[in-house]
């Protein structure tokens, strides 16, 4: 480059040749640095949606828990009550296991048709959008 054309370009300046390979460098460190920021924050998000899914399935499990707990003492007490009432204990139990498989049968109809597709599809919503 003669001095005419260095002094085209303005007053101070010097034009160089970029380095490429210093360019080249700088991306990969930016793109690196990118990648690990969308890792740390899909971690992040895993994490929140997993917890809230633990969350909600301890609820589950302590209700459950205490929910079959109060069945099991509210169906011995009736099945003894219906036992004195039909002057046979056995057929109080009887009487209270009877009104079960109905309950059980009414559920299977229930769960034929559209109960279990309601189920899944607030598992799924619970899983990918809470």
């Amino acid at each position: 480059m003669s001095s005419e054309e260095k002094d085209k370009s303005g007053p101070g300046h010097t034009q160089e040749a970029p380095d490429m390979g210093a360019f080249a460098e700088q991306v990969a460190k930016d793109a690196k640095a990118y990648l690990d920021a969308r890792l740390a924050t899909a971690k992040l998000v895993t994490g929140e949606k997993l917890g809230r899914v633990l969350a909600r399935l301890l609820l589950v499990i302590v209700l459950f828990l205490l929910l079959s707990g109060m069945l099991l003492i509210g169906s011995m007490a009736l099945a003894i009550w219906l036992g004195g009432v039909f002057g046979n204990e056995a057929l109080g139990y009887a009487a209270v296991a009877g009104f079960y498989l109905l309950l059980t049968i009414g559920f299977y109809l229930l769960w034929r048709g559209a109960l279990r597709e309601r189920i899944m599809l607030a598992v799924i919503n619970l899983i990918h959008g809470g």
